[in-house]
């Protein structure tokens, strides 16, 4: 199957690497017996199961990492629309170790550790004896994991969606066709991988806020996860911003000890003007940082093409948004929002224009909510048209599209 799949930084993502991962797909087993319906007034499977629509009372069962708190707000948002949830940690993982073996792929090669892992699972899934189960970006739930689970909770949906992108993340592409629904994050996968809807991520915002001068907060913010490449960029960014007179703020997440003293090295070598923590930022304070900036910044992961909630958390709620994913063009609200697309290497930071009366958007701040990803999950909703075709004139860069 020949591929012309152009990305914003095809030197990391080929589409050579696009058809290994189609390869791995065509081999992955297909349950026999469950069928969907993508015909755009949601999804569906046969009849038979305990819960036919998602009615609220379902019960939900969330296997996803324990990531940034995340996962409380996962839960706490089915529960506000009214399921009763349960949390599952899909890496269980019990200290530091096991962590980085299970982000390594080392922990799944052992069989008894998988063996331990599976047992756990159903175990919990008997216990809390589910109407839906959601598997967030999987990492240990493998097709024999699945397979357990259908067993352990009969008639139970179990829902796919990709918060990273498959060629980061493989182990999803296994079950895209065991599953009764998948989705995903990342817009280029869901174009040439069969099965996969696109669902973007969310914000985590309440109502329509209104767009206002940022008080005494920093002209620039960053918050995101340490990376070296986002490293680099961010200490060329600090510099540029500095020759404008300008105060950044910048903070680089680093998982583990080891990671923290790699890129700490690496950050003062590199010249970079931020923090790097093993702490994170509480949720709280995140969203303070970005509604008192005069500018967010998000710099694009290599292999991913989806938007990252640091970027539709700052859209959504007023604040301009400079990216590096040239991709956001084509997102339905480009046109109306205050957002930019820049370079590191750009020798001037031009903020995207606020005194658009076209934004905030109800309708879009209500389609990118939180309960809105929720209904869509649970079939309650049908998505929505996201993310639009190429417009000639729009969109010059070639990258942009699929040849």
């Amino acid at each position: 199957m020949a591929l012309g799949l152009r990305r914003p930084t095809p030197q990391l993502r080929s589409p050579g690497q696009v058809a290994i991962g189609l390869a791995a797909l065509s081999e992955a087993m297909v349950a026999p017996g469950r069928h969907r319906d993508w015909g755009g007034n949601g999804w569906r499977i046969k009849a038979g199961s305990m819960i036919e629509s998602g009615e609220k009372g379902a019960r939900v069962l969330i296997c996803c990492a324990e990531f940034h708190g995340y996962h409380n707000i996962f839960k706490a948002a089915f529960e506000r629309s009214g399921y009763r949830c349960e949390l599952f940690d899909e890496r269980d993982c019990a200290n530091s170790t096991s962590k980085a073996l299970t982000r390594l792929n080392l922990r799944q090669r052992f069989p008894w550790a998988m063996r331990a892992y599976r047992a756990k699972l159903v175990r919990r899934a008997r216990e809390f004896r589910p109407d839906v189960i959601i598997v967030i970006t999987p990492e240990m739930i493998d097709p024999r994991a699945v397979q357990a689970l259908r067993a352990a909770a009969p008639g139970a949906r179990i829902i796919l969606y990709m918060w990273e992108a498959l060629l980061r993340k493989p182990k999803g592409i296994a079950l895209i066709d065991m599953v009764d629904a998948a989705f995903s994050y990342d817009p280029l996968d869901c174009e040439v991988v069969p099965g996969l809807q696109f669902l973007p991520l969310f914000h985590t915002l309440g109502d329509v806020p209104s767009i206002s001068e940022s008080g005494a907060g920093h002209d620039v913010v960053f918050i995101g996860s340490v990376q070296f490449a986002r490293l680099q960029a961010l200490a060329t960014i600090s510099k540029t911003i500095a020759r404008q007179g300008r105060r950044g703020f910048f903070f680089l997440y680093a998982p583990t000890l080891i990671h923290w003293g790699i890129f700490a090295i690496a950050a003062r070598t590199l010249g970079f003007r931020g923090r790097i923590s093993r702490k994170q930022i509480p949720h709280r304070e995140y969203l303070r940082l970005h509604d008192e900036a005069r500018c967010v910044i998000d710099i694009q992961r290599g292999t991913q093409s989806g938007l990252a909630l640091r970027s539709l958390d700052a859209i959504f709620a007023g604040r301009p948004l400079l990216t590096t994913n040239k991709l956001i063009r084509r997102y339905d609200f480009f046109d109306k929002a205050p957002v930019g697309v820049f370079s590191p290497t750009d020798d001037v930071l031009t903020f995207p224009d606020t005194s658009d009366d076209l934004w905030p958007d109800a309708e879009l701040h209500d389609r990118y909510s939180l309960s809105s990803w929720v209904a869509i999950l649970m079939g309650r909703r049908a998505p929505g048209a996201y993310f639009l075709p190429p417009k000639p004139g729009r969109i010059a860069d070639a990258e942009l599209s699929l040849a």
